[in-house]
């Protein structure tokens, strides 16, 4: 079966794009041919760690998704700019790996989302990847077993610090300015943890309500505390608090509550901490913290033929919810 051919449009969200890039060199399903990046000294850093000198560049990604040898674009654009090079991807019939969040408002989510169906081509979104964690996979598992009998509560604390421009640079990126992201440090991890939560409940939101606004640094544009309290069809609250107030790196921390038992763990950690009714104890249960290959994964549903519009409606979801707490929140 012939490679897939892929152009990443941006390196803007490098956190993602970088890893992105190194895969696909390294993958035997695709081939990366493109990369369209205004900066070239970003640029010119990305592919002097590649040592591969066949990758056409650009400077314009909406020219690069016009080729005729490209079958996938993976967008890490920033928020504001993402959505109509997506809607343009697919319209030419490409498929799509999109940045989270997809759009900027839930207009134009709902105009990639419109535009999945009309041209069935896939559509992957970068906020669903977390759903591949060996830990969540657990997690699931032992929710859908029943043996925790009904969740009532799930609640995510993630602290980190302010999103840097670029990977050696101590700059802030796009990612504090309210032109270029629908918001600050909450949705910047928030939008995972909805995801994560919505899949391992199979239920959406009802309603939304909490605060935001900016405890550490004043005089940023958007905001680096928020915490949201969800409440879900299945009936459970789930809790979201999300910051850039660190000084280093703290971690997430995620706890369910259910009738028969609970699940405790810190993101990253080699085990895993639970406990039901009918155990005399808690089982400290080992779990891989080896990431998921985001290229192989997407080729091989693309190979399937897997359809992108429950995808492209996840998406559209999660934004949805996700600015509904902005709309809703008390400012501090």
């Amino acid at each position: 079966m012939a490679k897939l051919r892929i152009g990443v449009a941006g390196l803007h969200h490098w956190y993602s794009a970088i890893p992105f890039v190194k895969s696909a060199i390294n993958s035997n399903s695709v081939s990366l041919i493109a990369i369209a990046h205004e900066d070239k000294e970003q640029l010119d850093d990305v592919l002097g760690s590649l040592d591969d000198g066949s990758i056409t560049t650009f400077t314009d990604p909406l020219e690069m998704v016009m080729r005729e040898d490209i079958d996938v674009v993976a967008s890490f654009l920033p928020t504001n700019r993402n959505a109509a090079v997506c809607v343009a991807a697919l319209e030419s019939g490409k498929h799509v790996i999109s940045t989270k969040p997809v759009a900027f408002t839930v207009d134009e989510a709902s105009r990639v989302r419109d535009a999945v169906q009309q041209s069935g081509r896939f559509f992957w979104g970068y906020e669903t990847y977390q759903r591949q964690l060996p830990w969540v996979k657990q997690v699931k598992a032992w929710v859908d077993s029943g043996k925790l009998g009904a969740v009532r509560t799930i609640t995510w604390q993630s602290h980190s610090g302010l999103p840097r421009r670029w990977h050696d640079s101590s700059c802030l990126g796009w990612w504090v300015d309210a032109n270029q992201a629908p918001g600050g440090a909450w949705i910047d991890h928030a939008i995972y943890h909805l995801d994560v939560s919505c899949y391992l409940l199979d239920s959406d939101p009802t309603d939304v309500s909490g605060v935001a606004g900016n405890l550490r640094y004043k005089d940023l544009s958007l905001e680096d505390y928020g915490t949201a309290s969800f409440t879900f069809e299945s009936d459970c609250v789930v809790n979201i608090e999300d910051t850039w107030i660190a000084t280093l790196p703290f971690g997430t921390r995620f706890s369910l509550l259910a009738d028969e038992g609970w699940i405790k763990y810190n993101v990253g950690e080699p085990t895993i901490t639970y406990r039901t009714r009918a155990m005399k104890q808690p089982e400290v249960v080992k779990i891989s913290t080896e990431g998921p290959n985001i290229v192989e994964i997407v080729a091989q549903e693309i190979a399937q033929g897997v359809s992108g519009l429950k995808n492209a409606s996840d998406s559209l979801r999660n934004l949805d919810w996700c600015l509904r707490f902005y709309q809703k929140a008390e400012r501090m």
